[in-house]
């Protein structure tokens, strides 16, 4: 008798670790359903990347992924790591993953700092890393372009750039020159940018983001 009280204390401490593992088994697995289930939320009846492209004006076609964005449009995606602020003073639509969810929203109602954000952008050709005035780049071109269409039509050849040789010369060609670097700071200051005259990143969202937003069209009806 005394060795069968002896192990009824073992029974009842191995019956105990049976109950918590099997309760563990079950909670965590209903938790990691909800993880899952989570992770790809739907807004307005649609996965995130869905209702991204949507916001840009990229339909006609289901959307499931940044590589399906990319092959119906002229759009790809673009993950950012920006502080609560920077995302802010965005003027388009973005995806921000919260931890559990992902929701696309505007950048005036996000009031915490997310733990991911994706926005949808046109990548300007050979566009790597920011350039400084006084450098040469094929994107300045084009950031030319973008500011001429803020100047009240005004035509690209009435733009005066100060050629590297310090003479002077009509039209627009690669070189980052002071003029130009003015028109950008202007441009930064009026948008909310630090206006430091570099062109990066954050300055070629907000050039992309003051476009008219033409309807897009989708590759394979072109």
């Amino acid at each position: 008798m005394l060795s069968s009280l002896m192990h009824k204390p073992r029974v009842g401490a191995c019956l105990f670790l049976v109950v918590v593992a099997a309760a563990w088994l079950v909670v965590g697995k209903s938790v990691f359903n909800l993880e899952r289930m989570n992770f790809w939320p739907s807004t307005w009846g649609q996965n995130h990347y869905q209702a991204l492209a949507q916001a840009y004006g990229v339909a006609g076609v289901e959307l499931d992924s940044c590589q399906q964005i990319q092959l119906n449009s002229h759009y790809s995606c673009l993950s950012l790591d920006w502080r609560l602020a920077e995302l802010r003073r965005l003027r388009q639509p973005l995806a921000i993953y919260d931890g559990q969810q992902w929701q696309v929203v505007s950048p005036d109602q996000i009031f915490v700092e997310p733990v991911g954000a994706l926005v949808l952008w046109q990548p300007v050709e050979g566009f790597s890393e920011p350039v400084s005035p006084g450098g040469s780049h094929s994107l300045i071109a084009w950031v030319r372009e973008q500011l001429a269409e803020q100047e009240d039509g005004r035509s690209l050849a009435e733009w005066q750039v100060i050629a590297p040789a310090g003479g002077q010369a009509l039209g627009f060609h690669h070189y980052y020159d002071p003029i130009l670097a003015q028109k950008v700071a202007n441009f930064q200051h009026q948008v909310g940018l630090k206006a430091d005259r570099i062109i990066g990143l954050k300055t070629l969202l907000a050039l992309q983001s003051l476009k008219k937003q033409e309807t897009i069209r989708i590759k394979g009806s072109l």
